[in-house]
């Protein structure tokens, strides 16, 4: 890679990190241009050379953590012997990425974002068709018989985690990601293992 490619990917990054700072701290709807370039130390123009407007720049932070939490989620779960390790570790995986200080004020300031923009991320989608595999032939979920079914049980697995590690912070329950991976695991358990 050459000096102005690395340039452009090093004030990508930075836009990145200084914008999930923002909204962290502030929130999507309390964060404009103005604010991200203001702390990056950039222009408005070269803001545009990379992302269309604060929405564009947010989803693209969905889009990146959404690959970080599928490969984790993957790789907690590979070694997986019966269906209670595999939803614990997949579950305990993704508590444990999102349970950094940073993590969990951005969730609370932008949970209705983050659900608007992973919902239309292939990154969840895919996802989901993994689970929808692995629920047919590793699992071998025996209840569910037809595809919309899984589908549906999928996308439960993708959307309860979210907003459970959520809920639990609002209220400042004390509860750690073992305890909500295993409340997760037996809840699923009872379903897939009937």
């Amino acid at each position: 890679m050459g000096k102005r490619e690395n340039n452009k990917l090093l004030i990508r990054e930075r836009l990145l990190d200084y914008s999930f700072n923002l909204f962290q701290k502030n929130g999507i709807e309390n964060t404009t241009v103005s604010d991200i370039i203001e702390v990056a130390g950039i222009g408005r123009g070269t803001f545009y050379n990379y992302f269309t407007d604060v929405n564009d720049i947010f989803d693209t932070i969905i889009e990146n953590l959404n690959r970080d939490i599928e490969k984790e989620i993957k790789y907690s779960r590979k070694d997986s012997k019966n269906t209670d390790e595999y939803l614990y570790k997949s579950f305990l995986g993704y508590f444990n990425l999102i349970s950094s200080k940073k993590m969990i004020n951005f969730h609370l300031k932008n949970q209705n974002y983050i659900r608007k923009s992973s919902y239309r991320s292939k990154i969840i989608i895919s996802m989901i068709r993994d689970l929808v595999r692995d629920m047919k032939y590793k699992l071998k979920a025996k209840e569910f018989d037809n595809k919309k079914d899984f589908l549906l049980l999928s996308f439960m697995l993708v959307g309860t985690p979210p907003e459970l590690f959520v809920n639990a912070h609002q209220l400042k329950l004390n509860i750690s990601n073992e305890e909500l991976a295993t409340f997760l695991t037996k809840m699923y358990s009872k379903v897939l293992n009937k």
